[in-house]
């Protein structure tokens, strides 16, 4: 029950990225496409658990596909600053432990748990660097700003991610309700970032 709820609601947050695209600055383009990949996914994945009894392969895409358009993300809003390149060797470090997991240790049908820690891991250090920057010179309302609201459910989710795949290590209960609070939770504050998105800069003709 609690499942369909939580693909529902996914679903429509998917609908609404897909319906801000057109309107929305192309800095926050990542950020609608991860929303909108996600919510595809969780349909691929009701259909994998349905047909084929294991949704982990689409899963386990959809973790990499992710982790690297957050990377992207951070690289529109200037994370890096003078070292761009840093985005690019952490997105080969990401890829690199992907493949390890997948072909070395748990393999396709199973959770890229150590994969999904490391990634885990890189986005939560550079939500908490872009936090500092930003609480330090954003001059106006922070719970106006999208990338404020962004970064804190990226914080929130991320962290559970991580909390989640450390009681999934040490066979513990509480794996599915500590990723069901975190998503939700996050989710939200990704919902209030959407309606506060900077829109499109409209480039006026010359007479």
């Amino acid at each position: 029950m609690y499942y369909y709820l939580l693909m529902l609601f996914l679903s429509i947050t998917g609908i609404f990225a897909w319906l801000k695209w057109k309107k929305s600055d192309e800095n926050y383009k990542p950020f609608l496409a991860i929303l909108m990949v996600g919510a595809v996914t969780e349909i691929i994945n009701f259909l994998c658990g349905r047909i084929f009894q294991n949704n982990r392969p689409s899963t386990n895409i959809y973790v990499l596909v992710a982790a690297l358009l957050w990377l992207f993300q951070f690289s529109k809003w200037n994370t890096f600053g003078k070292n761009p390149r840093i985005s690019i060797y952490l997105a080969i470090s990401i890829i690199l432990a992907w493949i390890w997991n997948l072909f070395y240790v748990d393999g396709i049908l199973n959770l890229l748990i150590h994969y999904r820690v490391y990634s885990s891991f890189i986005l939560v250090i550079l939500s908490v660097h872009q936090l500092n920057y930003y609480i330090v010179h954003y001059k106006g309302d922070l719970f106006k700003s999208s990338i404020f609201l962004i970064c804190v459910g990226l914080l929130i989710q991320f962290t559970l991610k991580i909390l989640t795949e450390c009681f999934y290590l040490i066979n513990t209960s509480g794996a599915h309700l500590t990723s069901w609070v975190g998503m939700i939770f996050s989710t939200l504050l990704y919902i209030v970032a959407m309606y506060y998105l900077p829109q499109k800069k409209i480039r006026s003709g010359h007479s």
